[in-house]
């Protein structure tokens, strides 16, 4: 006698979980954005391949592993054990008594090594005064502001990376999370947990302080959020070429446009006051996601995370 096949809504309810991490930022981050050289912009938040990298480096520090390693004749980050397990990532920067958190984002004038921007004829030693020159970067200001990061573990695939104590080892690879962003960008963790996981099945409005891809949102709604709130563009973290290191390759992943809970106008990051007005539909692409019950409440305080269809299957 067969069994039937789960639904989509049963399979990521009955095998994944959410790894809910809060972290308190030291002074900022610095994010560079893709594709940029020897300028050196920053993006307004850390983006899920950062997130990602951030508890690599706690898993490393836990498994006692390289910060690299070669498989299948390439040479990867340790990052690529994480990304296996890790369908979608979320952050949000959190409202601490009532007040909606400080955030800047500027630029420092900084001496940087340059070698790698110059032709190979100016790799001589004659010519060292050009190895050098004075670079903007750009740093995002938000000093002792408490976020919380979500990863969207899959239970299964994290147990056939991490054994049988997966959701231990996860949660002190979270705990032990040094930095957010740029080495210098150091976070302090406050806590860490893994939580059963809801599909929020909707066709009604919803609302997050969380970043989500835009394409999880319905044209029409995208518009207006797009009036409201600012968007960044953030590698595909499910694409594997963002962690594979072959200096003998050029590997581009595809960016994805994110919508980030940051305001118009005066740059100011959302407050749980403005979730009633920045409410709208999901498009087909996308699914809600908690692990709070009940959904309404959930609902109400924009505790929810919107990822694709495509990254949970």
């Amino acid at each position: 006698m067969t069994s039937k096949p789960q639904s989509f809504e049963q399979a990521i309810v009955d095998g994944f979980r959410l790894l809910r991490v809060k972290f308190r930022f030291s002074w900022g981050f610095s994010v560079r954005l893709p594709g940029t050289s020897a300028s050196e912009p920053t993006l307004k938040l850390p983006p899920p391949t950062t997130l990602i990298g951030a508890l690599a480096r706690g898993l490393a520090y836990v498994l006692d592993l390289p910060e690299v390693y070669v498989e299948r004749g390439e040479m990867v980050s340790t990052a690529e054990k994480v990304s296996g397990f890790t369908r979608s990532v979320h952050l949000s920067l959190l409202t601490e008594e009532g007040k909606a958190p400080f955030w800047s984002i500027m630029s420092d004038i900084t001496r940087m090594q340059a070698l790698q921007y110059l032709q190979p004829k100016y790799w001589r030693l004659e010519h060292m005064d050009t190895w050098f020159g004075v670079h903007s970067v750009g740093k995002v200001y938000i000093p002792s502001v408490l976020s919380e990061g979500i990863y969207v573990i899959d239970g299964s695939e994290a147990e056939r990376a991490l054994g049988g104590d997966w959701r231990s080892v996860l949660i002190k690879s979270a705990l032990s999370m040094t930095a957010v962003g740029v080495k210098e960008s150091i976070v302090s963790v406050e806590d860490a947990r893994l939580t059963p996981m809801r599909h929020i099945k909707t066709e009604g409005y919803v609302s997050s302080r969380f970043y989500f891809p835009s394409k999880a949102v319905s044209p029409s709604d995208l518009v207006f959020l797009r009036r409201e709130l600012m968007e960044d563009e953030y590698w595909d973290h499910r694409d594997r070429k963002t962690r594979v290191l072959d200096p003998r390759k050029t590997m581009t992943a595809d960016r994805i446009p994110y919508v980030i809970p940051i305001g118009k106008g005066i740059p100011k990051p959302l407050s749980e006051d403005n979730l009633p007005r920045l409410r709208f539909r999901l498009s087909g692409k996308g699914v809600a996601l908690t692990d709070i019950d009940p959904v309404e409440e959930a609902l109400k305080r924009g505790d929810v995370v919107l990822t694709l269809r495509r990254w949970l299957t």
